[in-house]
């Protein structure tokens, strides 16, 4: 039992324990490569932390039913909360790893871990990158077998981020909007708490529906102001 249990204080991560809690689905272990994982308001440096699109991600992820399993150390506003993690790895159907990163020397203990994570994981890879400027250092597995790989980049031209993620050979490259789950609410009014995007309805792209489509693909278009808007959700 946590402080905030015991005291009978909410938490501000209800959202988050109420629903994992409970999902008995696809089993997603999500880790950040180098760094922690933060999920509150009370972030040092939200944006930069990408906490808003984070919190997206899960909420969305939580909704259809996966359960997530955290493989990174949590933020101390996130832990104060009395979020709790894992520090070795865990068993999961899924690894989602997020972001990478260059500076091996500054975060060598966090790739260490990551590297050992990938190692035991037997299933299927995703890498969400949304800055070109923080790549994944592939070099570190000689070894492994790239067709288990999806990288879910925040870009439409899927080839040419993969040319600059430098993405090895038999690796899957997908457009992910990275915002496409955000909540936002307007003054005049709240369109279901989330994010759209502009999209062509005529055509279907080819993105998200090879990124394991028996786990996080869901496609929903809606008109809005009489545009077809398009939202990708986990």
């Amino acid at each position: 039992m946590s402080l905030h249990e015991f005291l009978g204080e909410e938490r501000l991560l209800e959202w988050f324990y109420s629903k994992n809690s409970s999902n008995t689905g696809t089993r997603v272990g999500y880790r950040r490569v180098s760094g922690k994982i933060g999920l509150t308001n009370k972030e040092n440096g939200v944006r930069g932390a990408w906490v808003e699109k984070r919190v997206a991600l899960f909420k969305n992820m939580l909704e259809f039913g996966h359960r997530i399993i955290p493989l990174s150390e949590a933020t101390d506003a996130t832990k104060d909360d009395g979020f709790e993690t894992f520090d070795t790895y865990q068993e999961c159907d899924v690894l989602m790893l997020e972001f990478g990163g260059t500076n091996l020397q500054f975060y060598q203990k966090y790739w260490d871990k990551t590297v050992e994570m990938i190692k035991s994981h037997k299933g299927r890879v995703i890498f969400l990158n949304d800055d070109p400027d923080l790549p994944f250092l592939w070099e570190l597995l000689p070894d492994e077998d790239w067709s288990r790989w999806t990288i879910a980049a925040n870009a439409t031209e899927c080839n040419e981020v993969a040319t600059i993620l430098k993405c090895p050979i038999g690796t899957t490259t997908v457009d992910l909007p990275m915002a496409s789950g955000m909540e936002f609410a307007t003054s005049i009014q709240e369109i279901s708490k989330r994010l759209f995007i502009l999209a062509d309805q005529t055509e279907e792209p080819n993105t998200l529906k090879s990124l394991l489509p028996h786990v996080i693909y869901r496609l929903q278009v809606k008109s809005l102001s009489g545009k077809t808007m398009m939202h990708w959700r986990f």
